[in-house]
C-alpha cells in the first residue's frame, strides 16, 4: 500500500493550529485480503486501539456515542477541532519488522524536518510507544521541540489500555 493513502487520510484532520503532537512509531501493517486499518481511516476496523484510547481521553462524552454509532468521523473531527494531530515516525508500516528502532533512525531527519513544518514553540509533543520515547526523547528536545512526557506511554493494545489512558489523562492535566 502506497503512503499516500496514509498521508491523504490524515490531512483531511490536520488543525489548522497544533497544539498537541501524538508521534507514535508507524501505520499498521497491511496484510493482503485484510482491509487496512489506520488512525486516520474513516472506517472503523475493531483494532483501532491507538484512536480510541486517545479519543476516550480528550472526549468522554463524544467517544460514548462512538462506541455506538462506529462513526469516526465526529472524533476526529473532534481532535482537529483540540488541535491534537498524530504523526508517525516513520510514514511507512514497521510493525512487521523485527529490527523497527533501525527504521526509526534512519528516518529521523526526515521526521524532524517534518516536524518543523507542522508545529510551533509552543506545540506539546507527545511521544507514544517505549521504543519510540527511547529513541526520540533526547534527540527531539536536543533539536529544540517541546516534548512533554516524562515517561513513555505504552501502546495501547495486549492490556495497557488502562495504563496508556491513565498515564495519558495524567500528563494532559499537567499541560493545562
Amino acid at each position: 500500500m502506497s503512503t499516500e493513502r496514509f498521508h491523504k487520510a490524515a490531512e483531511k484532520y490536520r488543525p489548522g493550529r497544533i497544539r498537541f503532537l501524538f508521534i507514535a512509531e508507524s501505520p499498521p501493517h497491511v496484510k493482503p485480503d485484510v482491509e487496512p486499518r489506520y488512525f486516520y481511516f474513516e472506517e472503523y476496523k475493531g483494532k483501532d486501539f491507538l484512536f480510541r484510547a486517545i479519543a476516550e481521553v480528550l472526549f468522554p462524552d463524544e467517544f460514548a456515542e462512538f462506541k455506538e454509532s462506529g462513526d469516526k468521523r465526529t472524533l476526529l473531527g473532534r481532535l482537529r477541532e483540540n488541535g491534537s494531530f498524530l504523526i508517525d515516525a516513520c510514514d511507512y508500516p514497521i510493525n512487521q519488522h523485527k529490527d523497527r528502532d533501525r527504521f526509526v533512525k534512519k528516518d529521523f531527519p526526515k521526521l524532524t524536518k517534518k516536524m518543523r513544518g507542522l508545529v510551533d514553540g509552543e506545540t506539546k509533543v507527545i511521544l507514544i510507544k517505549k521504543n519510540i520515547y527511547d529513541l526520540l526523547f533526547d534527540r527531539l528536545r536536543s533539536q529544540g521541540f517541546n516534548v512533554v512526557n516524562a515517561e513513555h506511554l505504552d501502546f495501547p493494545s495486549c492490556g495497557n489500555q488502562l495504563k496508556f489512558k491513565g498515564k495519558l489523562r495524567r500528563l494532559l492535566a499537567q499541560q493545562k
